[in-house]
């Protein structure tokens, strides 16, 4: 079981480094300033982490392992005949809780777009992965395109508003969206 203590540094770790890509910047944060902010001496930080792309890395995978949570659920929800409003609101919890707890890494991570990290890219890929097993071999490319495109768009949206629709808004959304394709 892992010390209290270590939770808490950890804790205060991923704080300052949201708060500071937030406000200054991926590229001008340093391990001397998110110590500094975390409260801790360097050494502290180097024994939880490599360097700040180590600790993106950490932080981004715990976001990934979420969505991919909810991806799960979702793919045993394909067995089901339920309405978008059902499939909803059985993903409601999950996305509401990811959300919650981790809305500010999000956008943090989101800011930070380097050869081997890129947040969104890396749940665009999730999201493909989870469609392809939905819809089996037969998924298209632009079958693929398009799903991770709504569902992108659905993240931004809980994002932004920090919260998910009501399911009368989302049916007329919907009744809305299929109408522009008429």
């Amino acid at each position: 079981m892992t010390d209290l203590r270590v939770l808490k540094t950890k804790r205060a770790i991923q704080d300052a480094f949201v708060d500071l890509v937030l406000t200054e910047g991926f590229e001008r944060v340093t391990v001397s300033g998110l110590a500094r902010r975390a409260m801790i001496n360097r050494q502290t930080f180097y024994t939880h982490y490599l360097d700040k792309y180590d600790l993106a890395e950490k932080l981004s995978q715990k976001v990934v392992a979420g969505f991919g949570d909810i991806a799960q659920l979702r793919i045993q929800l394909i067995q089901q005949e339920l309405t978008v409003i059902q499939i909803v609101d059985r993903l409601r919890p999950g996305l509401t809780a990811l959300i919650k707890n981790y809305r500010r890494p999000i956008l943090a991570l989101r800011t930070i777009h380097l050869n081997d990290f890129d947040l969104t890219q890396q749940i665009t890929d999730q999201v493909k992965k989870a469609t392809s097993q939905m819809l089996g071999e037969s998924a298209s490319q632009f079958e693929l395109a398009v799903v991770s495109g709504v569902v992108n768009s659905v993240f931004n949206y809980l994002l932004e508003y920090n919260s998910l629709p009501t399911d009368e808004e989302i049916a007329e959304g919907l009744t809305r969206i299929k109408d522009f394709f008429k």
